[in-house]
Order: C-alpha cells, then structure tokens, then sequence
C-alpha cells in the first residue's frame, strides 16, 4: 500500500509539471497590462469583445491587452457641486478628463438620465489617443427646481474592469423665490364646474418680505380670459417664507373640447420675480365614469371572476344610483340565435360606490367572439345612461 501510494504521488506531480512545462511559465506580475484583472490579458488575446467597441468611433476600437487606455478626471472625490444657486437658471461646468494610459479610450455615450442636470461630450470626438484628453460638459436647469438636486453621469467607455465610469453631480436650489410645482393641474371636473390647484411659494427668511398680488389667465374662452379666484395661505417653515396659493377655476362650460389648457400668470411683490407664468391643465369629464371603460371577459366559461367595473362621478358636484342594466347590440349589427350572450349584476361597496359585474350567459353557442353593450340605467338626469362594451370568446 506505502509503494501504491508512492507511485500515485509521482504520477500526480509528474502531470502538474508536464502541464507547467506545456503551458509555459506564468508571467510576472508586473509583465501584465496595467489595470487588467489577471486572466483578462489572456480572454481578450483569444478573443475581440465587440461590446467594448464604442459605436460610432471612426475605425472602430479595438482593445489592445499590451496597450491599455487608462482614464482620470479633473475632479475632486465629491464629483461636480454647483452649490447653492436660485431657481430659475441655468448654468454649465465642464469636466476634463485624460486617457493616460498607452492605448486609446473611447467613450460611446454619456448619460444622466432625465432631470435638470444634463452631460454630453463636449465636440464630436469619441476617440482619444494616449496623452489626449476631452471634457463633459454638465448643465444644471433650475426651472421648476426645488431643493437638493443630485444626479450621477454614466461614461460608457471601452475601460475593461471599469468601463461604465462615473461621477456625482449636486446642486442646492435654496436662493431666492422658489416657485412648485411648475404645473398647475386643475385635474378633472365635469363641464361647468369649478376646480381648484395649488402652488407654493417660498423664499429665505432673511430675504426681504413679499405678497401675491394677481393671478390671471393668459387664453380665451368664449372671447375672455379665465377670471381665476385665488387665496393665500402661509404655511410654518423654520427656514423659509412659505405661501401657498389656492387657485380656483370656474369651469368650463363649452362643449367643443374634453380640455382647457392655460398659462397662468402670477404677480408678486418679489423683487427678482415680480411676474411670472404657469401652465395649467382641466379635463373636462362625463359626470360617470365607468372604470375600466369595457368588459373583457377573455376566453369562456371560464372560472376566474367576473369582471368588476366601478361606476365612479365625474367630479364631487355628482350624485347618483343606478336603476336598471340592459344589454343591446352594438351599432350595425342584430340580436344574435340564443341572445347577447351576457347576464350582469350591480352593488355598492362599503364606500356607496357603484360597481357592475358582467358574466358569460352558460348558453351552448358556436365558439367565436361575441360582443354587446351593456347599458347602466342611473337616476342622473344629466347622463341617465353609462354604455360600456362587453366582449368574450367562446370556447371551441
């Protein structure tokens, strides 16, 4: 047994030095590229890795394992901060960055995402040589901006242990008056009444005082312009001054359009924004909703439960009850051999919402589609009924 096992330990280091004198000798740490993980020299060798080739670059960008780009930016470790700066506008920094490495760097986009901090390359290179440099070219929009604003800019690049580099962008939108949000929706409101919206205003306390003095509306209807109502109200901030305007919109009472839009104008005693605009936007809905607007019964029988729509008011003007439920065809077509195909149920739920279950009827039928209208009867004389379309396919 001692000289069987002999033999066996001869035999294994015999086959590791054969494999060792086969497969040459590892080389020194320091004869690999600078920056490479240490089998990645030996993948790239073997094989080009088209992922790591920046679209767009002239002549494509090959990764050399004996040449590797190496990239360092003019920034310190906090990334790119603007500070504390007012709402309202825009501002630029640019963000050097080297190729100190010995073969090229290619950079195929850069992103920020959405936002008000925006980077690009600056020029239309995307190439650069050992020793070359270029820049990024960051934009902070402030418009509609309130407070702390952080974003972080993606280079994709042809780096191989690194090639999605990054760095942090910051912004304080904290001077001056800041106005959110930049939109006023007024939501949805049946036609003729009223709605209502709301923005804030704030500024520093240490800034001098300030107060709304108008709020008006920009386009016409019916040849005038909105008369907005409005009311100021002051909220408690241990830093700023804060006010927020309450906006009430009459309503629309015109029949040719399911939308207002408006630039709101709003005027101040504010010394830096004495005026400025707001765009504004009012639905005009039927005074009941039904949600979803149709029935979808997919593939029957079937054993998953019925579809369940709520019948929802238009706004809080609206009160109703549904009566009745009736089934009829749609528009161009007849009653079909054996009926419409569907039967329906109403409640109410634990809120007095309305809601309408619609079902297969049983009935043995030809397989195909079938469709109907369902009609909702309601006591509401302004839409006494609710259509929604009911659809299903029989089962072969």
């Amino acid at each position: 047994m001692i000289v069987l096992s002999s033999l066996l330990t001869l035999a294994v280091m015999a086959g590791v030095i054969a494999v060792g004198l086969e497969g040459g000798e590892e080389p020194e740490r320091g004869d690999r590229a600078p920056g490479l993980h240490p089998d990645a020299a030996g993948r790239l060798r073997e094989r080009g890795d088209p992922d790591r080739d920046p679209g767009g670059v002239a002549g494509g960008c090959p990764f050399d394992p004996d040449r590797p780009p190496r990239m360092t930016f003019d920034l310190p470790p906090a990334g790119v901060d603007f500070g504390a700066v007012k709402q309202g506008v825009t501002l630029e920094r640019e963000v050097v960055f080297h190729n100190q490495g010995s073969g090229p760097l290619c950079i195929r986009r850069v992103d920020s995402g959405c936002g008000c901090i925006k980077a690009r390359l600056v020029g239309e290179q995307h190439r650069y040589e050992a020793g070359e440099s270029g820049a990024v070219r960051v934009t902070l929009d402030t418009r509609g901006r309130d407070g702390l604003q952080t974003k972080t800019v993606t280079l994709y690049t042809n780096l191989v242990d690194d090639p999605l580099r990054k760095f942090r962008v910051r912004a304080s939108i904290t001077l001056g008056m800041r106005v959110g949000p930049s939109f006023l929706n007024f939501g949805r409101a049946t036609a003729g009444h009223p709605a209502k919206a709301t923005v804030r205003m704030r500024t520093p306390k240490d800034d001098a005082d300030w107060e709304v003095t108008e709020v008006v509306g920009t386009d016409l209807v019916d040849g005038e312009p909105v008369a907005y109502e409005w009311e100021v109200v002051e909220l408690a901030d241990p830093r700023d001054l804060i006010r927020e305007i309450v906006v009430r919109h009459p309503g629309i009472t015109q029949e040719d359009g399911r939308s207002y839009k408006d630039r709101v104008v709003i005027r101040t005693t504010h010394p830096e924004r004495p005026e400025f605009e707001i765009p504004s936007h009012l639905r005009i809905v039927d005074p009941i909703l039904a949600v979803p607007p149709r029935a979808v019964l997919g593939y029957v029988p079937s054993r998953l439960p019925p579809p369940r729509i709520r019948l929802v008011p238009g706004d809080d003007s609206v009160s109703f009850a549904v009566t009745d439920l009736t089934f009829e065809t749609r528009a161009g077509e007849s009653v079909p051999p054996g009926g419409f195909g569907f039967v329906a149920t109403k409640g109410q739920d634990g809120t007095g919402e309305w809601w309408v279950e619609t079902r297969y009827d049983g009935k043995s039928r030809r397989p195909g589609r079938i469709q109907a209208v369902l009609v909702v009867h309601t006591d509401l004389a302004r839409m006494p009924t609710v259509r929604i379309d009911c659809f299903a396919n029989v089962e072969k």
